[in-house]
């Protein structure tokens, strides 16, 4: 199969590279940066082979900071070092994630009204916290790995502080089969703080039932947005990225 290329009309603006990055980001973070934003818009699909000096040359990077860059989405799920084939963009059956958000949707809800009710003063300043990071990080425009992580431990601080430790780890659990960070879809950031600051509100007011159907809103229009996420032709097994997100994939996207 030919290696696909951006066509040659693409803008700049249409182009993430790390030179629109360095001037604040170390190189590794702006190498991580530019690959993420390629996997989330379907330029790199599930499966697309992550070759690190084809991807160094078309950042015009040495290979050192685009290596550590996959080191970086491999630990999020985003990418798999599969043997034979080394790393690739992950890849996750949509029938699992359409389970996933299933059981997300029925437990989740379940652990923030017990958080509401059960949790302790310092635990809800600490979920507080959690959110305004991760807020900054959204609008900062230029954070996706701490916003990423951000999502994930704000998740977890909800689950973990309902009283019930069966219940978080049935959660963190189901997390496990398929990573928050690996989900995270940055031009869903907006929309993501929106919906955490519904939840938030309710919470901090210790209102059980407005924080869980704040949360079950939330967890069902991630679902919408994935099923209408930008995508990719799967097979495309370049270590360049392809010009245009043209049908479906099986990488999701999680708020």
């Amino acid at each position: 199969m030919r290696a696909a290329r951006f066509p040659d009309d693409m803008s700049n603006q249409d182009r993430l590279t790390p030179g629109d990055l360095v001037g604040s980001l170390t190189k590794t973070d702006a190498a991580y940066q530019t690959l993420r934003s390629w996997i989330e818009d379907g330029r790199l699909p599930p499966g697309a082979r992550l070759k690190v000096g084809a991807l160094a040359r078309q950042m015009a990077f040495s290979p050192t900071p685009v290596r550590e860059a996959l080191r970086l989405l491999q630990a999020d799920g985003v990418a798999d070092n599969r043997p034979h084939k080394g790393m690739i963009v992950a890849e996750y059956p949509i029938q699992t994630v359409e389970e996933t958000f299933a059981l997300r949707a029925l437990l989740e809800p379940v652990a923030v009204e017990w958080t509401a009710q059960n949790a302790s003063e310092q635990q809800i300043s600490q979920i507080a916290k959690i959110h305004s990071q991760f807020v900054r990080s959204v609008a900062s425009g230029s954070m996706q790995l701490t916003a990423a992580k951000l999502n994930a431990e704000w998740h977890r601080a909800l689950a973990e502080s309902c009283g019930s430790r069966l219940l978080g780890e049935f959660i963190m659990r189901l997390w496990s089969t398929v990573p928050m960070e690996a989900m995270w879809l940055s031009a869903n950031g907006a929309a993501s703080v929106a919906e955490h600051s519904t939840v938030m509100e309710a919470l901090v007011q210790r209102n059980s039932t407005a924080s869980s159907a704040a949360m079950k809103r939330h967890i069902v229009a991630g679902l919408r947005r994935n099923r209408d996420r930008p995508t990719n032709t799967p097979g495309t097994k370049t270590g360049e990225p392809s010009a245009r997100p043209d049908s479906r994939s099986a990488t999701p996207s999680f708020d």
